[in-house]
């Protein structure tokens, strides 16, 4: 499991680095959902780690709450970027298979 948050995080944002949209200077653009596809996994891996994450802050007191309060915002924040990445992969990715068909 740790090889593949690590893998996840690597690869932080895949659909931001590789899906291309279509343009009139690039003849070719990305008509695979593979980028989006792991941005997809990888927010439902952080997310879950965020809510487990809040759900231990809730219930939890002293130096493990104040533990579980640092992780849950560190979780969310990969999970937030993760989804947005992959929004963006989808429409770019959507944009393209348009304009080829």
């Amino acid at each position: 499991m740790k090889f593949v948050i690590l893998l996840l995080a690597l690869c932080g944002g895949c659909s931001l680095i590789s899906a291309r949209g279509p343009s009139p200077e690039r003849p070719t653009c990305t008509t695979s959902y593979a980028a989006p596809i792991v941005d997809t996994v990888a927010t439902a891996v952080f997310g879950g780690l965020t809510a487990a994450a809040a759900w231990g802050a809730f219930h939890s007191t002293g130096l493990e709450q104040v533990s579980y309060n640092v992780a849950w915002p560190a979780a969310a924040l990969p999970t937030t970027g993760f989804a947005l990445s992959g929004i963006f992969g989808y429409v770019r990715v959507a944009h393209c298979r348009n304009a080829t068909r």
